[in-house]
């Protein structure tokens, strides 16, 4: 269980680093554009006015309007502007503090957020469980082995009414900073960032980049159980015509064998008599004269067509025929015409297979058979 425990905490960190660096990589690509909401905390009630950096001499693209159950970005099309974004929520300079700490060795990083959460109670009126805060460092002035330490603080009740329309906006980063702030810049001091704005997108991307991963685990599991199956039949397949081989090997093997004995011509195959209907055929072609060969041939039932060219006279092919004692009632189905060239004449003759004729034996020609 320990193991598996292991496997599972490093696959969870492999993605988290996936995620993480897929959202930088998304972040260099496609720089957010900077919103600012400018807002007005007089008379304890959050309202304030949404529009683009550097253009706060346009209209506004919306409005923060506050109501008895909370506030409410207007119009609503406001959210879809917020989308992708980096928002800057500008408050009066008296709701954040700004404190700088006492250097600490630059050792103790690992510990600073618990330093610094010890620290917000003793140097502001505020717990650390009711504020936001952002720590920033830089190496002290006596040395690389200090850290000099400051804080910017704003209390949680001040800004978390007008926060809760805009967490769920699909913002890319949102930082607090105070009503005077000039540059464009994200995290420039005397600002609060909210890490739970990157949290939330960590978190869309952790669930993307997992549901991808497994997708493809998944697809290459399924391929390799597919190209497993498949090798499976075709090894069956190999078996089989190997074994298919194996026994035609042995056939042959013992044919040979006895054929060296003298048994061989006992195992010789007479010939299969031919059919009738070729038999026929055969004696038809014998029968026509040199002067004449066939360009068609067709059956039907008893019947047989047979058209063809004769350079000689072509009324002497029906006697012919009849003599042959295969067919009979031969005659022209067609009237005989002249080839165009003058070389010869087209025949048209129809006959019926007679049901008595040779046996289905081999067919010796003479040597002045017909061509077909």
């Amino acid at each position: 269980m320990a193991s598996l425990g292991g496997v599972d905490g490093a696959v969870r960190g492999w993605i988290d680093g996936l995620a993480l660096a897929m959202l930088r990589i998304i972040d260099r690509l496609r720089p957010a554009p900077v919103i600012i909401l400018s807002l007005d905390g007089e008379g304890g009630a959050p309202a304030g006015l949404l529009h683009r950096a550097g253009e706060a001499d346009k209209p506004p693209l919306g409005r923060l309007i506050a109501e008895v159950d909370g506030v409410r970005l207007e119009p609503a099309a406001a959210l879809r502007v917020l989308r992708g974004s980096d928002l800057r929520l500008r408050v009066p300079d008296g709701w954040i503090l700004e404190r700088t700490l006492a250097p600490v060795p630059t050792k103790s990083r690992p510990f600073l957020d618990a330093y610094v959460r010890r620290q917000i109670e003793r140097v502001t009126p505020w717990r650390a469980a009711d504020c936001f805060y952002t720590t920033r460092t830089e190496t002290a002035p006596d040395g690389p082995e200090r850290l000099a330490v400051s804080i910017t603080v704003v209390l949680r009740r001040l800004v978390e009414p007008t926060l809760a329309p805009l967490i769920g906006a699909g913002l890319r980063r949102l930082c607090i900073e105070p009503d005077g702030t000039k540059s464009a810049e994200a995290g420039v001091r005397g600002s609060v960032t909210l890490p739970a704005v990157e949290a939330v997108r960590l978190q869309q991307m952790r669930r993307l980049t997992g549901g991808t991963v497994a997708v493809v685990v998944i697809g290459v599991v399924a391929g390799l159980g597919a190209t497993a199956w498949i090798q499976a039949g075709q090894q069956a397949r190999l078996d089989t015509l190997d074994q298919a081989i194996a026994a035609k090997r042995r056939q042959m093997a013992a044919i040979t064998a006895r054929r060296a004995t003298g048994e061989g011509d006992a195992m010789q195959i007479p010939p299969a008599p031919l059919p009738p209907a070729i038999v026929r055929l055969d004696r038809l072609s014998a029968l026509l004269p040199d002067s004449a060969y066939v360009t068609d041939l067709t059956f039907e039932g008893d019947r047989v067509r047979l058209a063809g060219i004769s350079t000689e006279d072509v009324a002497a092919l029906i006697p012919l025929i009849e003599r042959s004692g295969l067919f009979s009632e031969a005659h022209f189905y067609a009237p005989t015409t002249k080839r165009e060239d003058q070389q010869g004449q087209r025949f048209f003759i129809e006959m019926r297979v007679t049901s008595a004729g040779p046996a289905a034996s081999p067919v010796k020609r003479d040597s002045a058979g017909g061509r077909s």
